[in-house]
């Protein structure tokens, strides 16, 4: 969700004071989801004929299947929601997403990938790679050549000035 580092970055709310408000709206939002799920299903779904909660499994089972995991996943993005249909997006998704699908599986394993580095105040990392690129426009350098040196200075200010460097929370 998106609106805690909004809080953060645009009214300087500590993480305490965002995680007691969204901690305590999205569990009266889940507690009320769950009681109207459950109120909805009194309604609508008692009483009805064992050929209607046939016809309900079939479908649930049919979109459960591991063909229509896959092709869920394809179109729609998410995760498989069976261990069969995970097995079967690894042998048929495209070959570029397998890997934002593993990412996202450990992910949800709580092993997540390895850290990325954010940029905390990114005007000075910016200057270094637009003087870079005016080099290439201008025709003074390479693209290749252009892009090694503005990484090699990004680095070299990062390291220079750890402050740009800090961690951020979200």
């Amino acid at each position: 969700n998106w609106l805690p580092t909004y809080y953060f970055r645009s009214f300087g709310l500590d993480l305490a004071d965002i995680g007691w408000r969204f901690g305590l709206s999205y569990g009266c939002a889940a507690a009320l989801g769950s009681f109207g799920g459950g109120l909805l299903y009194a309604w609508f779904g008692a009483g009805r004929t064992s050929t209607e909660y046939k016809a309900a499994a079939r479908f649930v089972a049919w979109l459960l299947s591991p063909e229509i995991q896959v092709e869920i996943t394809q179109r729609y993005g998410g995760l498989p929601l069976t261990s069969a249909a995970r097995a079967a997006a690894q042998s048929n998704l495209l070959r570029d997403d397998a890997q934002t699908l593993n990412t996202a599986l450990l992910s949800i394993k709580g092993q997540p990938a390895k850290a990325t580095v954010r940029v905390a105040n990114i005007w000075p990392v910016s200057l270094v790679a637009n003087e870079e690129l005016e080099a290439v426009w201008t025709g003074q350098k390479s693209a290749k050549a252009a892009l090694d040196t503005a990484v090699s200075r990004g680095n070299a200010l990062m390291a220079a000035q750890p402050a740009l460097k800090k961690a951020q929370p979200f």
